[in-house]
């Protein structure tokens, strides 16, 4: 009795790795999961949520100038840049001028 539940086991232990394999290792996967409308992916691809970068700047380094640019950089369609400086005495203040223009 206890040779054919071991085969018995041995046999669905194989086929849930077969099934496995089957199906997300080849690809099959894709059709077992819940379609998205292509209307709804794609509206999606248009509307893109504001986003803001709030980046609060004291004195002014080469470094906080390629962090800067690289921030300015980003080609997310809704993003804000906010740069808080301590006023216009702060040498930060002349470089948010700049990155203004």
């Amino acid at each position: 009795m206890s040779h054919l539940l071991l085969l018995m086991w041995a046999t669905l232990v194989a086929l849930q790795s077969f099934f496995l394999i089957l199906v997300w290792g080849v690809g099959l996967g894709r059709f077992l999961k819940p379609r998205v409308p292509k209307s709804f992916r794609a509206e999606a691809l248009r509307t893109y949520p504001k986003a803001s970068l709030i980046i609060p700047l004291t004195g002014r380094t080469p470094d906080m100038e390629a962090a800067l640019h690289s921030f300015l950089r980003q080609d997310y369609p809704n993003l804000e840049t906010i740069l808080v400086t301590s006023g216009e005495a702060d040498p930060a203040h002349d470089l948010a001028d700049e990155l203004e223009r």
